[in-house]
């Protein structure tokens, strides 16, 4: 009834009031003109990973929450709420940070920074090189994550890179009995294989060099 505290029920167009104008309303587009300056619209994508709320002393007045200030005069305190999202902030660097086979994580949030792969794991010397890897990089303060699955080797990189731990050791036949491991930032397509007794090494030039 555009009076406060004062409110209709069952109000129709026309019958009980005349509309001052009728216009056809639609969603801003890109692109569109700005009525007040004459611009163009733009528009980009944005995500909330914290908030701000002005109270203001709405609430610290009803609470008696109040402080003394320099001339000794009780004055109610400004309110603010600052908030923070951890749970979205994993969410939005997913987000941001995919590609069609899976998550790539920023090196700094990531749950682990290395996986390892071993591939035919039952075999001794797999494993022990595997060990020994995973030893040297666990020493050197990096969170590790071991795959010792009996699984298909195409099984297991399809969810390394689904994962997407920023770099991934891959250890096998092949790798183990040339006393080499093959290297592979989650960001490049192409590997390298590197001395067995230099991957620690390779693994953080790999991830000091990690960007996203």
């Amino acid at each position: 009834a555009n009076r406060k505290d004062a409110h209709l029920t069952n109000v129709n167009l026309n019958r009980d009031f005349k509309p001052e104008k009728v216009a056809d309303l639609r969603m801003a587009q890109p692109g569109d003109p700005c009525p007040r300056c004459g611009g163009t619209l733009g528009m980009t994508h944005g995500i909330e990973v914290g908030h701000v709320f002005k109270l203001g002393t709405r609430y610290s007045k009803k609470m008696n929450c109040e402080y003394l200030d320099d001339k000794g005069k009780l004055n109610p305190m400004v309110m603010g709420c600052y908030g923070i999202g951890v749970n979205r902030i994993l969410a939005a660097a997913v987000e941001n940070h995919h590609d069609e086979a899976g998550i790539l994580w920023p090196r700094e949030i990531a749950p682990c920074q290395v996986e390892i792969i071993s591939i035919d794991h039952k075999k001794p010397p797999i494993v022990e090189a595997a060990e020994k890897v995973h030893r040297g990089l666990s020493e050197a303060g990096l969170d590790v994550l071991w795959d010792d699955r009996e699984a298909a080797p195409g099984v297991k990189f399809t969810d390394a890179d689904l994962l997407g731990l920023p770099v991934r050791l891959t250890l096998g036949k092949r790798t183990v009995e040339g006393g080499t491991v093959d290297v592979r930032a989650r960001n490049k397509k192409d590997q390298t294989t590197v001395p067995l007794e230099k991957a620690v090494e390779a693994v953080k030039d790999e991830l000091a060099a990690y960007r996203l």
